[in-house]
């Protein structure tokens, strides 16, 4: 109960601040496409063939990723990128029905044929269900995930259990606060438990059983490690970090190094949960991990296969 009660402490008194002064009501993917060109590109930009997308996690928003910064420095370099926003809390299969709406209209937009993915945590989960049960394997050339719960995570169990003991108090703050700063994210429509429940163990084995590849499309995963960080894990990981440490193993706070594996592994950054994207949780709270330098390496990677 702790850790969910530190959460929405977090989201109530941290969240507000994460706008930058910015309207919250403006749905970010809707932006003309003319205004997304970048003023100046980088000459040693290497860019994707594709442009690539951005999805964001559970609990979370275009702004909550830290995107609107991610976006701005990749436009810079040349990259076209976009951003989507889905509920911050609901089904798999929900949030991924909100973001095939926004990929159909970026894939107008620009005139592509396909488009790179990258998903943070739930994100990737989202994006999986896209290519394989939406029928978009011949619209997605790549999928990157981040710190993403293929296997599930035992944080989800607890978490889970949490707020099935504590009543209705905490899952109803949650829900107000989602539809304060996430604009697809609403009290009567966005379900906390469901949404957690969608990533357990249990529930990503059959998941996974029944969400099969397409031979299509690329698959690369990243995981992280907050021991290899040198940043402190805040607090409010504590507890889960603990609870997944000696079920599961090393891992960022949130999510284990074995169940962000799919696909091709291509490494473990030093850092959490929320820095691996660039979210801090605290204004004054410092993020060592490059997350801009290592999100263009990813994307020249990607420019170099083809993609």
């Amino acid at each position: 109960m702790k850790f969910t009660i530190l959460f929405v402490l977090f989201l109530s008194v941290c969240l507000p601040i994460r706008s930058f002064g910015e309207k919250l009501n403006v749905p970010h993917f809707t932006t003309a496409p003319e205004s997304l060109l970048p003023p100046k590109i980088h000459e040693s930009a290497e860019r994707t063939r594709y442009p690539v997308i951005l999805a964001h996690g559970l609990l979370a928003s275009a702004h909550a990723f830290s995107m609107k910064r991610l976006r701005r420095y990749l436009r810079k370099q040349g990259f076209q990128v976009f951003l989507t926003e889905v509920d911050g809390a609901n089904t798999i299969e929900y949030r991924s029905r909100q973001l095939s709406k926004q990929v159909d209209k970026i894939l107008t937009w620009t005139g592509a044929e396909k488009v790179n993915l990258v998903g943070h945590s739930m994100g990737g989960l989202d994006s999986r269900f896209l290519i394989s049960e939406l029928g978009y394997e011949n619209r997605v050339a790549s999928l990157t995930t981040f710190s993403t719960p293929h296997r599930g995570s035992a944080a989800a169990d607890m978490v889970l259990q949490d707020l099935r003991e504590g009543g209705s108090l905490i899952p109803s703050l949650l829900k107000w606060f989602l539809s304060w700063y996430n604009p697809h994210s609403s009290v009567f429509q966005s379900d906390i438990e469901v949404a957690i429940e969608n990533l357990t163990p249990g529930y990503m084995e059959s998941f996974n059983e029944r969400v099969e590849d397409a031979p299509e499309v690329f698959y690369q995963s990243y995981g992280a490690n907050a021991a290899e960080s040198s940043d402190a894990l805040h607090p409010i990981f504590d507890e889960a970090y603990q609870t997944i440490l000696q079920q599961e193993g090393p891992n960022d706070g949130l999510v284990s190094l074995d169940s962000s594996r799919w696909g091709a592994f291509r490494g473990v950054l030093p850092t959490d949960h929320a820095r691996v994207v660039g979210v801090r949780l605290h204004p004054l709270e410092p993020n060592r991990f490059d997350f801009r330098g290592h999100m263009k390496k990813v994307l020249i990677d990607l420019a170099g296969r083809g993609f």
